[in-house]
């Protein structure tokens, strides 16, 4: 779906780092040149999440400078529901309700549980998986 190999890698290392930011535990090496691991507190996943939409924005914004489908709006929903017609959404009601989530976190600092920010970030996989993006 993303035909500048340019931009497809910008995409790649994007979503591998939200995927490395929403694994379950972040491992350092320590002084003495071991490892430790550490959990990371539930609240800390509404960052990888906040990314994921983000991704997902550059996705579209891509897509429609492709001329895949015309959206002239600024807005990730517009450009959202532009897109029904022509990308093969696997599950965009939730994906939409996610959209809403990440609003409420930008502009009310409405903060997710860990189990819905990782919700929202599977369900983004998908679809960037089913465009042939990921």
């Amino acid at each position: 779906m993303i035909t500048n190999p340019e931009i497809r890698a910008e995409i790649s290392k994007a979503w591998c780092t939200v995927r490395k930011l929403s694994s379950a535990s972040l491992s350092r090496a320590t002084r003495g040149g071991g490892w430790s691991t550490e959990s990371r507190p539930d609240q800390f996943y509404n960052l990888p999440f906040f990314l994921a939409y983000a991704v997902l924005e550059q996705v579209l914004n891509e897509i429609i400078n492709q001329r895949v489908f015309q959206c002239s709006s600024w807005m990730l929903g517009n450009k959202m529901v532009a897109s029904r017609a022509f990308l093969p959404w696997q599950d965009y009601n939730t994906i939409d309700a996610g959209k809403n989530a990440r609003n409420s976190l930008a502009h009310e600092a409405q903060l997710l549980s860990k189990t819905q920010c990782l919700m929202f970030i599977d369900g983004i996989d998908r679809e960037l998986q089913a465009w042939g993006v990921l």
